[in-house]
């Protein structure tokens, strides 16, 4: 299966800590981005200008956005993480 989606750590102008960035790889535009607020992972997703939904494959999805928690829990070892039951 080809990589079609990509997580790549970041430093926006106008925040104060990094953040993850998700781009399509096929189109090169960004769909999302994934930052910590509050001690938590947040995800905010953008939609596509021609009002269309974002549509992609549900594993690579997944595997992209842990990629991208973990990234940002390397980074700031102050994120909280759900405890496993």
């Amino acid at each position: 299966m080809k990589k079609t989606i990509d997580a790549v750590l970041g430093s926006p102008e106008e925040k104060e800590r990094l953040e993850v960035a998700l781009f399509d790889t096929l189109s090169n535009t960004q769909w999302g981005t994934v930052d910590v607020e509050a001690g938590s992972c947040m995800l905010e997703l953008y939609p596509k200008a021609s009002g269309k939904p974002v549509r992609m494959d549900l594993a690579e999805a997944i595997h992209v956005l842990t990629l991208a928690k973990k990234r940002l829990e390397e980074t700031y070892p102050d994120v909280a993480s759900p405890k496993e039951s």
